[in-house]
């Protein structure tokens, strides 16, 4: 699953078209006003602009800190160049109220400056989003990384484990073969002689072949290892059982009768 895309476009595309919105519309109603709205309710409004203004612009510096923890990385300049431009435009605005050419660029400069934190503030916000969404994902496929190697190291225990066995037991069973023909051999008869030797000679051979086992080889898939005790040890490598010793010929036995 892929973070989202951080938003392509330049914010100086959506804050070239509401700059000269915004002054044509305080323009017409100043040019075109049927009636002047009191200096009381241009307070109030002002006020209420100023106030959603500075509430946005602390945001705007709280994501672009949140940004800098999360990515390392300042916003681009185009973003401050769009605040800065709606700061001084707002300082425009209220030169012209202060003209005295109309009392309606007062609430307009705090307009301003709310184009001027909103349209940057988008664009972090996004980048922002973007940034903990690839954290997100980078911390998921580190711990999936962490749980496979943990199932292949655990595979890789158990097969040499099983390894360690079979090396054992084709031991025990050449050193008894060998035991026996070096002890009993005068006593034995030929069938049981010409057993016990192809037992030796099989034995090492199964142990040339267990030792030519490499770890790579011997080290199953995740999906393998997640399929647990289950398998069968000698199916996994690959050696066929140990034939028995002939009947009353083992190396625990005593000399036939």
């Amino acid at each position: 699953m892929g973070a989202s895309p951080a938003p392509r476009r330049s914010p100086l595309v959506l804050a070239g078209a509401l700059f000269p919105l915004t002054w044509a519309c305080f323009a017409a109603l100043v040019v075109w006003r049927s009636s002047v709205p009191s200096a009381g309710d241009l307070t109030r409004l002002g006020h209420l602009l100023a106030g959603s203004a500075a509430v946005l612009a602390l945001v705007l510096v709280t994501l672009v800190v949140a940004q800098r923890q999360v990515s390392g990385l300042w916003p681009d300049r185009v973003q401050f160049a769009v605040a800065g431009a709606g700061v001084v435009q707002a300082r425009l605005a209220f030169v012209l109220a202060d003209a005295g050419s109309a009392r309606l660029w007062a609430p307009a400069a705090h307009v301003f400056e709310l184009v001027g934190f909103a349209v940057p503030l988008i664009w972090v916000a996004a980048e922002f989003h973007h940034g903990v969404r690839r954290q997100r994902d980078e911390l998921a496929d580190s711990l999936i990384a962490a749980r496979v190697h943990h199932l292949r190291h655990q595979a890789r225990q158990t097969v040499q484990a099983v390894q360690r066995h079979e090396v054992r037991s084709m031991l025990f069973a050449v050193d008894g073969a060998a035991r026996a023909l070096a002890d009993e051999s005068l006593t034995m008869s030929d069938a049981d002689r010409v057993a016990f030797g192809r037992l030796v000679v099989e034995g090492a051979e199964r142990l040339g072949g267990l030792m030519d086992v490499a770890p790579k080889r011997s080290s199953p898939s995740p999906s393998t290892a997640s399929a647990g005790p289950s398998s069968t040890p000698s199916a996994r490598l690959a050696v066929p059982p140990i034939r028995p010793f002939p009947p009353g010929c083992g190396p625990w036995a005593g000399p036939p009768t």
